[in-house]
């Protein structure tokens, strides 16, 4: 496309993909796994902010948008008809060190798809190492798992699994 994406997530049920496009949020949805998807659509309705490194997951049953906002990573509700999301944003990572700054959430999900963690990164400078928050309660403090002295981002997990992208060999 000509835009600039970046960071593409997709709920535990496969069905509803987020990314950033340039400086904005886009969704796009499919009725089953097996479906192409469809055009994306902005997600109107966020507070400005240079970069959002979007993911959607499930929590307490509900659809919800994660998001970085300024200096924490964020959680709204997310209305699936209208793309957009609903009420105030509610902050689920914060710093773990003085001056860092979280980005890049993964959705952790149990075997229902309900997200109970995230796994984060957090840079400081040009270092961006990656963390596991527990819980989504901004007073747990993440916990580190990837340290490295180069820039790492948008990890994962699965199986028990943990990745991340390195931008150094």
């Amino acid at each position: 496309t000509p835009g600039n994406e970046f960071g593409a997530m997709l709920d535990a049920r496969g069905l509803n993909l987020v990314f950033e496009r340039d400086t904005w949020v886009e969704r796009a949805t499919r009725s089953t796994e097996a479906s192409y998807f469809g055009s994306s659509r902005r997600v109107d309705n966020l507070p400005a902010n240079p970069y959002y490194d979007p993911a959607i997951g499930t929590v307490d049953g509900q659809s919800t948008l994660f998001y970085v906002l300024d200096g924490t990573i964020r959680r709204s509700l997310f209305d699936e008809a209208t793309g957009e999301p609903l009420g105030p944003s509610i902050v689920v990572a914060e710093a773990a060190q003085p001056g860092g700054e979280p980005n890049s959430p993964t959705p952790l999900v149990d075997a229902f798809g309900e997200v109970h963690g995230l796994l984060h990164h957090e840079f400081v400078g040009a270092d961006n190492d990656q963390y596991l928050t527990t819980d989504l309660d901004s007073g747990t403090p993440g916990l580190l798992v990837i340290d490295t002295p180069s820039w790492a981002n948008n990890g994962g997990a699965a199986a028990g699994l943990i990745v991340t992208a390195e931008d150094q060999p």
